[in-house]
């Protein structure tokens, strides 16, 4: 069902401008995904993102619209040529479809994403796009009735390396090197959060060495260095050159660091990130924002600063200070998240504290994130361990399940991770959640099927 906001003249031209510059920039990043052989959204994103930007005055929610609007073309051509949709082997149509870049007419651009977003002039939306109603079949379980197209749901945990998860008897005694572990845990999740990023910059050689443990498909979540959050670091994880006064002990924070020292931290944090970028292996960088950073324009352009060194790379936000969510503050800030091409991370956790955020599952940009704290009773006054101590009961996960899947019928990609880190408690939670959702979340029966594959080619 479309409804109709009747635009004025201006607003209406403006619409028409950013139409044809959309398709003026989709047909550039067509003929530039050609010339290099690259078609994946994000080696597109890699090339193009700031040039069509800057070129064709888009904004970041546009132009990132733009790269995926081509990737999908490229994607779809493809499969039409292995259907043989296209021609024979060597017709005219079919080297035509080969040897030519994908093209865009003037008239083309049309909401196109899954959740029909529409295009946007002076900050006012002029098309807004509903699904109708969905098409009946069968549901994961066999049953009947209405069905919901939904993007992929990738499952894991906040860490698989840390000290209580180690000794909690989780990982097998086969497993007892890094890089055993962390690929016995990749044959189960999909999707894991980089917590020790936190703490400190790792190396390249570190985060290579990760992506090669890995499959081609599995996805790191990178949490950010808590110094660019407005955490404070100590000195002994900063590396030895950029360390103020040569000093070796204490914490540090952002105000005694003089610029260039903090500019050349963010360009050694980029790249540790860039081996799992390059890969293709990069969910988003999370920023966990800490419980002082309240509402206001302050604070949102010290977001917009973290996301802008980031780009083209996806930026996720933990907002943990009530008042981002107060009243009128809450669309405030969903929609400056949304703006920005940001995606606001859902939680589940303990209500009541300063640091309280309502469960609200919202994707405000790709991909949607959720994260579960679990409801420890200590959670103001509690160790890490304390704070995070809580098993999920199956109950709660089965109404978790539903509401998830909800969210995943209105977004491309959906990533869930449990963070009730302690002696296993999350990869346990993961694993029994991941079953509710069903095959969109069915990391480990892909990853069997993957590997079956791959003895069949050998």
């Amino acid at each position: 069902m479309q409804v109709k906001l009747l635009p004025t003249p201006e607003q209406a031209s403006a619409l028409a401008a950013t139409l044809a510059a959309c398709n003026t920039a989709a047909t550039e990043v067509a003929a530039l995904a050609r010339q290099l052989g690259c078609y994946r959204n994000y080696d597109l994103r890699q090339h193009t993102y700031h040039r069509i930007k800057i070129d064709h005055r888009l904004g970041a929610q546009a132009a990132q619209h733009v790269i995926k609007k081509v990737a999908d073309a490229y994607a779809t051509l493809k499969a039409n040529i292995r259907a043989g949709n296209l021609g024979r082997p060597g017709s005219r149509r079919r080297r035509r479809a080969e040897t030519g870049p994908v093209r865009f007419r003037s008239d083309a651009a049309q909401p196109y994403d899954a959740r029909m977003l529409s295009w946007q002039a002076d900050a006012r939306t002029l098309s807004i796009s509903s699904r109708s109603a969905p098409p009946l079949g069968f549901d994961h379980h066999g049953r009947w009735g209405e069905t919901v197209d939904m993007g992929e749901i990738k499952v894991g945990t906040s860490s698989w390396a840390d000290r209580s998860l180690l000794t909690s008897g989780w990982y097998p005694r086969s497993a007892n090197t890094p890089a055993g572990r962390l690929a016995y845990y990749a044959e189960r999740f999909g999707l894991v959060e980089v917590d020790t990023t936190y703490y400190a910059v790792p190396a390249p050689e570190t985060t290579s060495a990760w992506v090669d443990r890995t499959p081609p498909d599995f996805t790191f979540n990178v949490k950010a260095f808590g110094l660019f959050t407005g955490h404070g670091a100590e000195l002994a994880a900063l590396p030895r050159d950029l360390r103020p006064d040569g000093r070796d002990t204490g914490r540090v924070r952002r105000r005694d660091l003089p610029e260039p020292t903090y500019d050349e931290l963010w360009q050694r944090f980029r790249e540790a990130v860039a081996p799992i970028a390059g890969a293709g292996k990069l969910g988003v960088l999370l920023f966990q924002f800490p419980p002082w950073l309240a509402h206001g324009e302050r604070a949102k352009r010290r977001i917009l600063d973290a996301a802008e060194r980031c780009r083209p790379w996806r930026v996720a936000v933990e907002l943990r200070n009530a008042s981002w969510f107060d009243g009128d503050n809450a669309p405030d800030s969903v929609g400056f998240l949304a703006r920005h091409d940001i995606s606001m991370v859902s939680v589940d956790m303990p209500q009541g504290h300063e640091s309280s955020i309502p469960p609200l599952l919202l994707a405000t940009a790709e991909p949607a994130v959720m994260r579960f704290h679990g409801h420890s009773a200590e959670w103001s006054t509690g160790g890490k361990e304390d704070r995070f101590r809580y098993a999920y009961g199956d109950d709660e996960l089965a109404d978790w399940a539903k509401r998830l899947r909800g969210l995943a019928g209105e977004t491309d990609e959906l990533h869930v991770l449990l963070n009730n880190c302690c002696a296993g408690q999350a990869q346990r939670d993961a694993a029994t959640l991941a079953g509710m959702l069903g095959p969109e979340a069915d990391w480990p029966g892909r990853h069997a099927r993957r590997r079956a594959a791959l003895r069949v080619v050998r």
